[in-house]
This record gives structure tokens, C-alpha cells and sequence, in this order.
């Protein structure tokens, strides 16, 4: 998976969708591991061999982006 960056998305053992926040790489541009947040704010670390992209999970995709607007609206109601 090279060309990853942090903000990218991609899917922690296929099964949370997580922006990417930190990478570690070894000398040549091989991601060894890497470090994602999902919507609900945890951190999931992993080898690179967790992690795939999010091509063609829609469905995930929709939950991760419902869960960080609910999570927005939840701090905003918060602060009021």
C-alpha cells in the first residue's frame, strides 16, 4: 500500500473505517505500521497487513461519516 498518507481512509481488519493519523515506515517507503482514528474517536494500530482500502464499502463509508456528524452534533449540544 505505498502512496498512503495520514488523511487517507482506510479499512482496519475490514471492519472500522479510519482516517489514517500517523504512518512508521522502515527505510524505503513501506508503511510497517500504521495508526487510525474511527468515528466513535478510537485509535486502531496496526501492521500494514490490517489495513485495506475502502474501495467499494459504501456501506461502512456511510456509517463512519453518520458517526462523525453525530459525534460534531454531540459536542456542540454539549457546549450550549
Amino acid at each position: 500500500m505505498r502512496g498512503i498518507k495520514a488523511g487517507n481512509f482506510l479499512m482496519y481488519r475490514n471492519s472500522q473505517v479510519c482516517v489514517i493519523c500517523k504512518i512508521t515506515s522502515n527505510g524505503n517507503n513501506t508503511p510497517t505500521c500504521i495508526t487510525g482514528i474511527d468515528s466513535n474517536r478510537q485509535i486502531h494500530q496496526g501492521p500494514a497487513g490490517d489495513w485495506s482500502p475502502i474501495m467499494g464499502k459504501h456501506e461502512e463509508l456511510l456509517k463512519f461519516s453518520d458517526g462523525m456528524l453525530g459525534e460534531i452534533l454531540h459536542k456542540r449540544g454539549a457546549k450550549r
